[in-house]
Order: structure tokens, then C-alpha cells, then sequence
């Protein structure tokens, strides 16, 4: 099979690089600030700036501080917090092995600066393909899903089960990341949630055999 895979919240972590930054930023401009109440909140499917609103700050410094975060959460001194998720590799390693071809699909705008995490990270050479979604590409996720001729897709959000559908192709969500289990439960998705990339692949191999 060619498997399509996201990287935030998905292969690695995500909850850090966000929570840090976005408590520095608010910290920076003195103001009360809860990072496991925001984190609930984006989990729930609310963007940063909602998730700024909810802990009272104002639309206008809301809206400042989400541009400040925009405008940093990709650069690298802040890329060292995203670490690997427990067995993402060993999963990963075991599908190539397997004679499946991996294709990273993900979303990010510095893809220099993404490209360099992978090396770090050792993941480079997992992938069969890479691709990001970007401001520069203009392209969505489900283009590339058509140009690898993906047969699934692993992600995070909801963004990636509409873009699954739009290309025609089974997603498997995972908890691991953006959404919480009552965000995807309102979705009504087609296959199962799971908890991570670990459980989620024999849910594949499983629709491989049958």
C-alpha cells in the first residue's frame, strides 16, 4: 500500500512547541495565562485566537498574539521541543519492511526549516515522498494525496479527514495530537479513533487482507 502520513501530532509531538511559545508570548505581555486550559481548548477544536478569548484576553491583543505565534512557531530555536512519539519509528520502520511506501503529506510554511527537522529527527529516510501544504505551494493536501496516488491517510484533525474525503481515500484519526476524542466522535468518521499511529496501522493491514 502507499500509506500517507502527517507529521505534527501524528509521527511527533505537537502540545509543547505550541503551549511554550504561546505562555511566553502571553507571559512577555504580562498577562494571566493557564497552558492546560488552552491546550483543552484547542483540543476541543477551538483556533488560538478563541482559545486567547476564552482566558479573557481581548480580541485585539488575541489577535496580536496569535500573529506573534504565527509568526514563530516554525522557526527552529522552538523546533528542539517537538519530540518523536513513543513507537512512531519502530511503527513506521515495520510498515517499510513490510514492502508498504510512505508518504509524508503535512502542513508547514518554513519548509527549510522542516526539512532540516526531519533530518534531525532521523525520519528523512522513511519516506518514499514528502510534501508539504504551504502558503508557497498553493496547494491542499488532498492534490497531493491524488499525485502519490495514496491509498490512506494518517492525520490529527479535521482538516485531514475532509481532505481523505475529497480524494477519495480511508482516513484513520489518531489522539495524539490537535483533537480530542469528542471532537472526532461529533465528525462521525467512518473507522475506528485511535489513541496513536501504534494502534491505528493494524486497522490497515487488517483492510489489506480482507
Amino acid at each position: 500500500m502507499r500509506i500517507g502520513l502527517d507529521l505534527d501530532g501524528t509521527i511527533i509531538t505537537c502540545k509543547s512547541k505550541q503551549c511554550v511559545l504561546i505562555a511566553t508570548i502571553a507571559k512577555a505581555f504580562d498577562l494571566p495565562f493557564c497552558e492546560s486550559e488552552y491546550w483543552q481548548d484547542k483540543r476541543s477544536g477551538l483556533n488560538n485566537k478563541l482559545a486567547l478569548i476564552n482566558q479573557g484576553i481581548s480580541d485585539e491583543l488575541s489577535s496580536k498574539i496569535n500573529k506573534i505565534w504565527i509568526d514563530n512557531i516554525e522557526q527552529v530555536q522552538w523546533a528542539g521541543l517537538d519530540k518523536l512519539l513513543e513507537g512512531s519509528v519502530e511503527a513506521l520502520s515495520d510498515l517499510k519492511a513490510d514492502g508498504h511506501t510512505l508518504h509524508l503529506i503535512s502542513a508547514r510554511n518554513n519548509i527549510q526549516n522542516a526539512r532540516l527537522q526531519l533530518e534531525w529527527l532521523g525520519l528523512s529516510k522513511l519516506f518514499e515522498t514528502i510534501d508539504f501544504v504551504s502558503i508557497q505551494s498553493k496547494k491542499n493536501k488532498s492534490f497531493y494525496f491524488k499525485k502519490r496516488e495514496i491509498d490512506c491517510y494518517f492525520g490529527d484533525t479535521e482538516a485531514d479527514a475532509k481532505e481523505s474525503k475529497v480524494a477519495d481515500i480511508d482516513f484513520y484519526s489518531v489522539l495524539s495530537g490537535m483533537r480530542n476524542i469528542e471532537f472526532f466522535n461529533n465528525l462521525e468518521l467512518e473507522n475506528d479513533i485511535s489513541l496513536n499511529l501504534n494502534q491505528a496501522i493494524p486497522h490497515i493491514l487488517k483492510t489489506e487482507k480482507q
